[in-house]
């Protein structure tokens, strides 16, 4: 019997600490997870940066990770976490994680989990969904990691990271310099020492762009949801990735591995999904993560 996935009543959104006091909020001496892992609100430091992350769990066995994109600093503080607001749609546990990067500078509102030049954060977030799907006793491949924008980039560079994991990708950027948004500048000038986005991709390219990943994520599971009102995304950020994995429009752009699906939401980029595609994405998600991952000659899944 297929699983039923609601329509969500509302918009996806943000919420910030202060909002969140209902929860126990539990400070960890250090990464490692206590014995019994409940509800809550997790805090520990790490290489000098704070991560902030909340586990809610489930009677299903599955383990969702919800990372955000851009945060408007005038409204909310970190730790944020987007779409909380819809964690009882998510059918399994869910493992919310925030963005340690916002914590260093008052008005970085997006920093796609990357770090700083001196201290690359995206492993130390991939150690940390690796330690709480073994807590909870719930493999690699049941896990799906899901992210809009910012945090849709940083789902992509996780799936080349776990192999065993889906991605479901919601208008991601694919290259944090093509992103027309002043905020880039904002990151450069606080992560990265004010380098320009010339010589930002240059130097980190690795960091900044999912394209030095592509033959690791020709042979990932991704959902690709793509706002086709969102044009600057369709044109600079999903064709790109497209043409770089193989995925052509005769197929809908659509293979084995990565299903993309569009959609209409009024208001672009900003709105992110919306509520009535959400039961579409999460089905692909359930259904692509069961199936077997088609590798292609020449390739590894690692």
């Amino acid at each position: 019997m297929s699983e039923t996935i609601q329509i969500p009543s509302k918009a996806p959104g943000k919420s910030g600490a202060a909002s969140l006091q209902q929860l126990e909020r539990i400070h960890l001496q250090s990464s490692s997870l206590p014995n019994d892992l409940n509800k809550g609100l997790y805090t520990y430091a790490e290489d000098n940066f704070q991560y902030d992350f909340i586990y809610r769990p489930s009677s299903t066995r599955r383990l969702f990770v919800l990372l955000s994109g851009y945060v408007d600093r005038k409204l909310l503080s970190p730790p944020v976490f987007q779409r909380w607001s819809w964690a009882k749609y998510f059918p399994g546990h869910s493992l919310y994680i925030a963005d340690p990067s916002l914590n260093l500078e008052a008005n970085l509102g997006l920093a796609w989990y990357v770090g700083t030049e001196a201290n690359y954060i995206l492993p130390s977030v991939a150690e940390l969904i690796l330690r709480v799907a073994k807590k909870i006793d719930i493999p690699l491949s049941d896990v799906i990691i899901y992210a809009s924008s910012g945090g849709g980039f940083a789902a992509l560079k996780l799936a080349a990271l776990i192999p065993e994991v889906t991605s479901v990708v919601i208008n991601p950027q694919t290259e944090i310099t093509k992103y027309d948004n002043p905020g880039v500048e904002r990151f450069l000038r606080t992560c990265f020492n004010g380098l320009t986005r010339e010589r930002a991709i240059e130097q980190y390219r690795n960091r900044l762009s999912v394209f030095p990943d592509i033959e690791k994520l020709k042979a990932r599971k991704i959902i690709y949801a793509q706002n086709l009102i969102d044009t600057h995304h369709i044109n600079d950020h999903f064709l790109p990735f497209a043409a770089q994995v193989g995925l052509e429009k005769e197929s809908s752009y659509s293979n084995k591995n990565i299903k993309t699906i569009f959609f209409e939401n009024e208001g672009g980029h900003g709105k992110g999904e919306s509520p009535e595609v959400f039961p579409s994405l999460i089905r692909h998600a359930i259904n692509i993560s069961a199936a077997p991952l088609q590798t292609f000659p020449g390739e590894t899944t690692g």
